[in-house]
C-alpha cells in the first residue's frame, strides 16, 4: 500500500517545492491519477510492487504538468496564503494547538494499529 502513495505524494511535494505556478487542482488531479495508474498496475499487470514509487511519480508529475496549465496559478494569482502570512509574521504561529493536533494525531494512529493488529 505504500508503494501505491509515496511516487504521487513525493512528486506532490518536489512540485511544492521547487514550482510556483501549478496550484492545488492540478496537483489534486495528479495524485489521484498516480495513485489510478499504481492500481492499474496492481490488478491488471505482473509489474512488481517495487516499481509502484517510480511509477506514481511519473504519472503523478506528468499530469500534474500538463493539468497545471489549465488549473494552475500565475504569480500574480497566488492568493495571500497561510504559509506567506506566518513567514511574514511567525509570532501570529499558535504552536500550543499545533502541538495539540500532532500528540491527538499520534493517539489515533497508535489506536488504528491496535486494532488493526486485533481484527487483522
Amino acid at each position: 500500500v505504500g508503494s501505491m502513495l509515496y511516487g504521487p505524494i513525493l512528486a506532490a511535494f518536489m512540485i511544492g517545492m521547487f514550482t510556483k505556478r501549478i496550484g492545488p487542482n492540478a496537483l489534486k488531479i495528479g495524485i489521484f491519477s498516480g495513485i489510478a495508474v499504481n492500481l492499474i498496475l496492481w490488478i491488471f499487470t505482473p509489474i512488481s510492487w517495487l516499481w509502484w514509487n517510480l511509477t506514481g511519480f511519473l504519472a503523478m508529475f506528468i499530469v500534474t504538468l500538463i493539468t497545471s496549465s489549465y488549473f494552475g496559478f500565475h504569480k500574480r494569482d497566488v492568493p495571500h496564503t497561510t504559509i506567506r502570512k506566518y513567514v511574514e509574521d511567525p509570532s501570529k504561529i499558535n504552536w500550543h494547538k499545533i502541538y495539540k493536533y500532532v500528540v491527538l494525531y499520534f493517539f489515533i494512529i497508535v489506536f488504528v494499529c491496535y486494532l488493526i493488529e486485533k481484527l487483522g
